[in-house]
């Protein structure tokens, strides 16, 4: 007992310093310390029955091994008993947690903890942090160079490394920085060396182990002076204009004659637009009434009276072309462009309806039958006004989308090169164009985008250009060998409605209307060929995982309670910190928050998401965290054996931690499901060769888990990481107006939406535009060779017939490919 008292004694007597090192003598020695922290045994999980296969790991126990040396007192015991639903599931820590092993270190004499505060510090630490692995320094490892280290030619290890002096020196200055244990035969040895000017030598004097020499460490080495004005510059603001600086110079002049400047316009143009698509749907029927009653003269008895110059047929017919060339009147605007060097179709048209309107009446003059021209004529413009239809039509439902006073999202085409490669993080290679959301109160540049015609001009041009001059050349060529004026007006009619075929009127307008068609109905507008256009050079797209997996695909199978806790109060908090970051977990917590009548979710503060870890953060001054069992652990809180986690995971689920003030409380066993049209408009974007980058806040969800459920290929989806989702915020702020080629007010799914339907118009526009190219050349060929050297194409029926042939090829192969 006297021993014991004096080894007390002498204890007490010992400096820290001598503690500390016969401390760290023990730990390397193996021996064990009296202040080691006991480790908690293990526990059984007992679970509900199940019925189904799936659910075998509730229908059975969870047996943990206990330590050997618990085994015989466990034999002692009485049978454990089942643990009920609402019952609570013992839980222990895998391993002793850093803090416990080191809080000997941290007790005074009397055994009191003086590392703990009074009041817990508001800041959350990162996992990241806390394991020593901070992406920053990842990237400092990657590009900076490792220091030069020097070692001194003596007994003792010494270490040199970069240590700047910009400050000036006393004049006392001796080139170093003595520590208080220096011994006086080292200061003197360190004196008599020279001494570099920009060179500082710092001496210290570390702990000894194992009762050895003290151990001094040097660090020096040469450094340059640097101004810091020079070396640093403000940083530039980010440039919002660089999202859409789209190389295309006529686009960026065009200035329409009216563009919609703010609520009061967007309410004055709906009504325009309301006014011209009543006035064009009139004019759209009226030319259908007047095409069918032309088609009835074909009749076999109606049109020999035809053939044999019925006077009264002759004229109605004329009459009939003259209404419809007033219908569309506004073909005369094209004559501007033709000066300006722009052969459009309407001038093509507008040339037609003339050369055939002067054939009718030399056709009446001379008792000449021309009406298949004159109805192959009305044809022609009888499309001309559905396709004005049609584009009145789509500019009025684009405005009722954007129009409407509720928050909506313009599409924003990133393409800086420091923002996409913080997002792509170099998956895609070449160029990267990113569309993403871009939240604003109203869309600007609106009639810009839809007045601005680019529908494939130089190749059309081209075509539209070739038909006038061998329609003229040919027409007064035919009429010089002929001698007759009717012949001339008949050749250069007939060649100027093949070069104004009617699918070249719906080259751009009949795949922007069936794309309204769709993308209207959900609430999403595409405003132009020249937005699709745009759009379609974008090859990444931004979703979030709450947009594919929407509230019904995150399924609960379970829950179970780990401690003794207020489950509805810890439900609330957890659908509270869930909102904020937007997780897909936030709809079933709030679902399963709701059969609480008291339904009411507090706010939360400092909210921060763990990459593929989970979610932690202060709800009523208490710190909770959500995420897997990885995130608890790092945070020095008790968690199920991983047996547990493998039992969920091998029939298909998920566990989902929830702890507060350092305490595991529940654990949600959850499913997630795929939507067929989601996985649909997913692997769209993946077969366009668009990557899939995923603002993703749920730890559960993973490349290879979005792969696997939605089917998608490896190379297709790219989880952003901290960077990434930082740059995107910066770059898709919210503003109050903002110019976009298209716009949408719901997730981003509908975006999806929108770049397929882009692909899609575009690869329908090239496909109307191949064939109307095609049937042009063939058909002016053809007819100019019999029109010289044959007699087929003289039967005027024969240029009426190849027309409804050529539309309706079109057509057929453009419901194949329609947006």
């Amino acid at each position: 007992m006297m021993d014991n008292k004096k080894n007390i004694i002498s204890e007490e007597e010992k400096s820290p310093l001598e503690l500390l090192k016969e401390r760290m003598k023990n730990i390397q020695s193996g021996v064990p310390d009296s202040n080691t922290a006991e480790v908690t045994p293990g526990f059984t999980i007992m679970t509900d029955d199940a019925k189904d296969e799936d659910s075998d790991i509730f229908a059975k126990p969870i047996n943990v091994p206990l330590p050997l040396d618990e085994k015989e007192d466990q034999n002692k015991t009485a049978k454990e008993p089942v643990i009920e639903e609402n019952e609570t599931i013992d839980v222990k820590n895998e391993d002793t947690s850093f803090s416990d092993r080191m809080r000997r270190f941290t007790t005074n004499e009397k055994g009191e903890d003086v590392s703990k505060q009074e009041k817990p510090l508001y800041t959350l630490q990162s996992v990241d942090e806390i394991l020593g692995k901070t992406e920053s320094n990842e990237i400092d490892d990657e590009i900076e160079p490792p220091f030069d280290y020097f070692e001194d030619k003596k007994e003792t290890e010494e270490t040199s490394l970069a240590e700047e002096v910009t400050e000036e020196k006393p004049d006392d200055y001796k080139g170093f920085i003595s520590d208080i244990d220096v011994k006086n035969d080292e200061e003197n040895e360190v004196a008599d060396k020279p001494v570099n000017s920009n060179t500082a030598t710092i001496r210290f004097t570390p702990v000894s182990i194992n009762g050895g020499e003290n151990t001094s460490m040097k660090v020096d080495r040469m450094t340059h002076q640097f101004d810091l004005g020079e070396e640093f510059t403000e940083k530039p603001a980010y440039d919002d204009t660089a999202i859409t600086d789209i190389a295309n110079n006529d686009f960026d002049t065009y200035i329409p004659k009216a563009e919609i400047n703010d609520r009061k316009d967007e309410k004055t143009f709906l009504r325009d637009f309301a006014v011209k698509k009543r006035n064009n749907f009139l004019a759209s029927v009226l030319g259908g009434i007047i095409l069918f009653v032309m088609t009835v003269f074909l009749i076999p008895g109606i049109y020999t009276s035809l053939e044999d110059g019925s006077l009264g047929l002759s004229v109605a017919s004329t009459v009939m072309l003259g209404i419809m060339a007033v219908i569309n009147g506004d073909m005369v605007k094209s004559v501007v462009k033709t000066v300006h060097g722009e052969f459009t179709h309407d001038f093509c048209a507008l040339l037609a309806a003339f050369s055939t309107i002067l054939l009718s009446v030399f056709s009446i003059i001379k008792g000449e039958n021309a009406f298949p021209i004159i109805l192959v004529c009305t044809f022609i413009l009888f499309i001309r006004a559905i396709s004005k239809f049609y584009d009145v039509s789509n500019a009025y439902g684009n405005l009722k989308v954007i129009s409407v006073p509720r928050p909506k999202k313009g599409v924003a085409l990133i393409n800086d090169d420091a923002t996409t490669l913080a997002m792509a993080r170099g998956s895609i290679e070449g160029k990267v164009m990113v569309a993403s959301a871009k939240p604003t109160d109203r869309i600007s540049d609106f009639m810009k985008y839809t007045t601005y015609k680019q529908e494939n001009s130089a190749k059309i041009s081209i075509v539209v250009a070739v038909s006038v001059s061998l329609a003229i050349v040919t027409g007064l060529l035919s009429g010089i060998m002929t001698g007759s004026v009717t012949r001339a007006f008949y050749i250069s009619s007939t060649i100027l409605c093949i070069g104004a075929l009617p699918i070249a009127f719906l080259i751009d307008v009949l795949p922007l209307k069936s794309a309204a068609t769709r993308l209207n109905r959900i609430g999403a507008m595409l405003t132009g060929y020249i937005g699709a256009d745009k759009i379609n050079e974008a090859n990444a797209v931004v979703v979030r995982t709450e947009d594919i997996f929407p509230h019904g695909s995150v399924i609960l199978k379970d829950m179970k309670v780990l401690s003794n806790c207020n489950v509805d109060d810890i439900i609330l908090r957890a659908a509270s910190l869930t909102e904020a970051v937007r997780s897909p977990l936030s709809n079933i917590l709030k679902q399963i928050a709701s059969t609480n009548a008291a339904y009411d979710v507090p706010p939360s503060d400092t909210v921060k998401y763990e990459k593929q870890l989970g979610i932690s953060g202060w709800v009523n001054d208490e710190l909770m965290f959500i995420g897997n069992r990885t995130i608890l652990q790092a945070h020095g809180i008790d968690v199920p054996e991983l047996k547990f986690d493998h039992q969920i995971l091998k029939n298909g689920y998920f566990p989902v931690y929830i702890a507060n003030n350092n305490m595991p409380c529940v654990v949600l066993i959850i499913k997630y499901k795929a939507e067929p049209a989601i996985s649909k408009q997913l692997r769209t974007a993946a077969e366009l060769g668009i990557t899939i980058l995923v603002d993703n806040t749920d730890p559960n969800i993973t490349k290879d888990m979005i792969c696997d459920s939605f089917d998608l290929y490896e190379d297709s989806v790219l989880i952003m990481n901290g960077a990434g989702v930082s740059a995107h915020n910066v770059a898709t702020s919210p503003v109050s107006e903002y110019s976009a080629p298209a716009a949408y007010r719901g997730n981003s799914i509908s975006l999806l939406q929108i770049m397929s339907s882009a692909a899609k118009v575009k690869k329908s526009n090239i496909l109307l535009t191949v064939l109307y190219i095609i049937s042009a050349v063939i058909g002016i060929v053809y007819f100019i060779y019999g029109a010289f050297l044959g007699s087929a194409p003289e039967q005027g029926l024969t240029v009426l017939i190849f027309e409804l042939a050529a539309t309706a090829i079109s057509l057929a192969a453009f419901l194949f490919r329609k947006p």
